[in-house]
């Protein structure tokens, strides 16, 4: 049994990866016509889906590190599947859930109906506290 979940494990991790270097080439191609997007219009944009961040987030916390606690494995912080790499960590955790209809932001104390109504008002009003290397 603990064979098949290192082998789960292995095919989740291969998955991931794949789909991270896909993501990340799209992003690499592009990046000059989004620095200047970015200029023209005077605007911040996050060209990632917190919602696909959080479930990929999920999976790896899930599945991945306990196999990888288990085992005593390292990740390097130069790895993209290190929670510091995260863009949306930090927000993450200044979400508090108070009940099944109310949410608070850890930052300014605002209240919210929704968790969606959460993450845009983080878009809106705390983008600059997301985890971006320039």
């Amino acid at each position: 049994m603990g064979r098949a979940k290192a082998i789960t494990s292995i095919i989740l991790i291969q998955f991931i990866l794949l789909h991270v270097t896909k993501s990340q080439q799209g992003f690499e191609e592009s990046s000059a016509a989004r620095t200047l997007k970015q200029e023209s219009h005077d605007t911040h944009e996050v060209h990632c889906s917190r919602e696909r961040s959080r479930a990929a987030w999920q999976i790896i916390d899930d599945y991945l590190m306990p196999f990888v606690e288990e085992e005593g494995y390292q990740i390097s912080t130069d790895c993209r599947l290190h929670p510091d790499n995260d863009l949306f960590r930090d927000q993450e955790r200044h979400k508090i859930h108070l009940d099944v209809n109310e949410w608070r932001c850890g930052y300014c104390k605002k209240s919210f109906r929704a968790e969606r109504f959460l993450d845009q008002h983080f878009d809106n009003r705390h983008y600059n506290l997301l985890n971006v290397v320039c």
